[in-house]
């Protein structure tokens, strides 16, 4: 398994579970510049609506086959549970990523620690070797 760098992780999301369902919307909710569903998005409100969306799509269907368009609205409901799904995706990723570049970053020692780190014991040695005393075994 390949290391997800931000690069690779900002490729990955072009064709992230949210892409892949949002193509699936309806075409008259793109005609213009913002489609609604990324306003909704955009203010933290998405999963809300999805959650609404399919309690109102399974309500109007309560009594089955009462209604000429049934299959229409299970096709939504579908449609706002993979939204839904994509959500919690999306998020999971953001999780991981986010605890993956914490790992690397304390995985990774600093350089300017490590040069001091190796001047101080350099300093010790010759402080000793001044001294005459032996230098400590622990380091």
């Amino acid at each position: 398994m390949s290391a997800v760098t931000p690069r690779t992780y900002k490729a990955k999301r072009r064709d992230s579970a949210w892409d892949k369902v949002k193509r699936k919307g309806s075409k008259h909710y793109k005609s213009g510049k913002i489609e609604p569903i990324d306003l909704f998005r955009s203010g933290d409100l998405l999963w809300g609506k999805c959650i609404t969306d399919i309690i109102k799509y399974a309500f109007r269907n309560k009594v089955p086959f009462a209604r000429e368009k049934v299959l229409e609205d299970m096709d939504k409901i579908i449609h706002y549970a993979e939204i839904a799904k994509a959500i919690v995706k999306e998020e999971i990723d953001k999780q991981l990523m986010s605890k993956r570049s914490e790992r690397t970053v304390v995985a990774m020692p600093c350089v300017k620690c490590a040069e001091r780190e190796q001047q101080d014991q350099i300093d010790k040695l010759m402080k000793g070797a001044k001294d005459g005393s032996k230098p400590d075994s622990k380091s």
